[in-house]
């Protein structure tokens, strides 16, 4: 839900606990939130020690789904690092395991998104399209959101290797729906980060920066550092110029309107599935786009520009 500090917090109470508790069958279930927390933030070197380390506790006292989760973290971090191979491998064995013991649940590993991911990276859209079509049978028999939600962006991604930038567009649409229902800030963000790479292929520019810098503000906001980086790069093959010193980009006119409409720093965030630091962040640079100096002037300022906004 986009709390990584509390859990942070928690996997290392966790740890801590199952150690001096002396439970080495939950010793793995401990190191894999603790490297599911690090892998988020891009902390990689704590997170693949915290990933070998349980994966060699689950294989030897037989504790097959912390065993398959484990390797659902490394196939992700290894994604973000922009290692396609090692992710594809890793997740192919994942994928193997979870057959052959009957684990169907697509949202018990969430494997899938980042396999196909990878599949199209690699080149291998054939192995990406049966992947998809697996979790396509699997969203529309058990109805859950995040799977509908990956499988939007799935063909989407697999839309724009095949050159068929419009429907690319039309599946990460259909994505960000879901997203509403779905309520996980950086999976969202993932999605923009993939909407923007499209809009740039297209040579919308515009459309691409805002897309882009909406998903660089959840991963700034989240400490994704990994993220932040990948996303920051894809700004800067966008070229042309960010907007101007009076311009609200898209996050920004909403972050205003909200404000401006009563809410608190916690309820605006809530809304837009960022921190309140986020909208404390992003405040500051739309006071000084606009020529004021607190949330007070904020309500004239925009109906002044866009007319009265209703709470």
């Amino acid at each position: 839900m986009g709390a990584w500090g509390p859990a942070g917090r928690h996997a290392e109470e966790a740890y801590e606990a199952t150690l001096q508790s002396g439970q080495t069958s939950e010793l793995p279930y401990s190191l894999l939130i603790n490297a599911l927390v690090s892998s988020h933030l891009g902390q990689v070197e704590p997170a693949r020690a915290a990933i070998e380390e349980g994966l060699a506790i689950a294989e030897s006292v037989d504790v097959l789904p912390a065993v398959l989760e484990l390797l659902a973290v490394r196939g992700f971090l290894e994604l973000s690092l922009g290692n396609a191979a090692e992710a594809d491998s890793t997740l192919a064995r994942l994928a193997e395991a979870a057959e052959q013991a009957g684990y169907a649940e697509p949202t018990m590993f969430r494997f899938h998104g980042d396999a196909i991911e990878a599949k199209i990276t690699l080149g291998r859209r054939d192995e990406a399209e049966a992947l998809l079509g697996q979790l396509d049978e699997l969203a529309s028999a058990l109805d859950r959101t995040w799977a509908h939600t990956i499988a939007c962006r799935s063909r989407a991604l697999l839309s724009a290797s095949n050159g068929d930038l419009r429907s690319a567009v039309d599946e990460l649409e259909r994505a960000l729906v879901f997203h509403e229902r779905l309520g996980e800030p950086f999976e969202r963000a993932r999605t923009l980060l993939v909407l923007g790479t499209v809009y740039r292929r297209d040579r919308k520019k515009r459309a691409a920066r805002d897309a882009l810098e909406g998903a660089l503000e959840v991963f700034d906001g989240l400490g994704a550092a990994v993220w932040s980086a990948r996303t920051r790069a894809e700004l800067d093959r966008v070229g042309g110029r960010a907007p101007t010193t009076g311009e609200l980009t898209p996050t920004e006119q909403r972050i205003a309107e909200l404000i401006a409409s009563g809410l608190s720093y916690r309820e605006t965030a809530d809304a837009l599935f960022i921190s309140p630091k986020t909208v404390q962040w992003n405040l500051s640079k739309i006071y000084r786009k606009l020529g004021i100096r607190s949330r007070s002037e904020l309500p004239a300022r925009l109906a002044a520009e866009h007319g009265p906004h209703p709470r």
